[in-house]
């Protein structure tokens, strides 16, 4: 069970993941090497203690994301300092593409979500779908299905809690 501090920063990253994904995609210009960070967030999210305070979520992630962006750059150049002999090595002439299982593994979660999604109350899952996937505002999506922004938040909150908790009961 995850302590208060780390069920926000979690809450924060999985909230925010896209947003962070093109953050370190514009840092790193590797889709590989993005995708390993955001795995190394979320591995260090799910280890963090909940010793300390954390005043500011958002802050924290960006400051793990940037600093393991930053070593990630510093290891590629130590890399190609290494083999500056000019021969391709297998990692640069490899295909991007993730291996078959792990393909199949996010198909399988994107179906669950989408149970999940199918779960909620039609306000629910647009405020939710309103937020989560067209990037608007809560007082956006708000104004679009006429509802205050509290309730809208509230609106995508319970959906948020709503599939996280259904995602964990499919994933045992």
């Amino acid at each position: 069970m995850p302590n208060t501090e780390q069920g926000k920063l979690l809450d924060f990253f999985l909230g925010n993941r896209a947003e962070m994904q093109g953050f370190l995609m514009k840092r790193l210009r590797s889709a590989e090497d993005t995708d390993d960070i955001l795995q190394e967030i979320y591995l260090r999210i799910e280890k963090f203690t909940g010793e300390e305070d954390i005043m500011n979520s958002r802050a924290f992630v960006y400051r793990i994301a940037n600093n393991l962006a930053i070593d990630r750059m510093r290891q590629r150049t130590r890399h190609r300092n290494h083999h500056s002999d000019g021969e391709d090595t297998c990692a640069e002439i490899a295909a991007p593409l993730p291996p078959a299982d792990q393909i199949i593994y996010g198909r399988s979660r994107l179906k669950f979500l989408q149970e999940a999604l199918g779960k909620l109350s039609e306000k629910q899952r647009t405020c939710f779908i309103l937020h989560r996937c067209d990037k608007m505002t809560y007082k956006e999506v708000g104004q679009k299905v006429g509802l205050s922004e509290s309730m809208a938040k509230k609106h995508v909150i319970k959906a948020l809690a709503h599939c996280r908790k259904y995602m964990r009961k499919i994933e045992g």
